[in-house]
């Protein structure tokens, strides 16, 4: 488990090079925002879900995993498609890198998500590490 972000950027790392360390730094990820792995340690296509959090009485966020350096727009495009195609409320997307100018803005395009008692917050949420 990383305790600092070098040693969460060596983990990824490694993941480029071996899967496991890969799986590995995802479940760190996942953690750090409380999100429950989608596949629970088992290895697989997981169809652009990373990780779910589930609230309120009904409602989901699916939580998309990016460690590299090479983030970029069309992985918020892609991130966007995956929660209209499994009919979730919010999609997170955590990475490593800071997002770009366009990646904020496409996330913006997608909207707010309204739960009743709450304030509005955007549909696809962006999280670094």
């Amino acid at each position: 488990m990383p305790q600092d972000i070098e040693a969460a950027r060596n983990l990824a790392a490694r993941g480029r090079e071996d899967k496991n360390y890969y799986f590995e730094f995802e479940k760190w990820a996942l953690s750090l925002i409380n999100a429950q792995p989608r596949n629970l340690s088992k290895k697989g296509a997981d169809r652009g879900i990373d990780g779910n959090i589930y609230f309120g009485k009904t409602s989901r966020a699916i939580v998309s995993v990016k460690a590299g350096d090479n983030v970029g727009v069309s992985m918020i495009r892609d991130l966007r498609g995956v929660i209209e195609r499994e009919r979730a409320d919010i999609g997170i997307f955590l990475s490593l890198t800071e997002p770009t100018k366009p990646m904020i803005s496409e996330a913006a395009a997608a909207g707010q998500f309204t739960l009743d008692g709450f304030e509005p917050v955007p549909r696809i949420q962006i999280v670094t590490v």
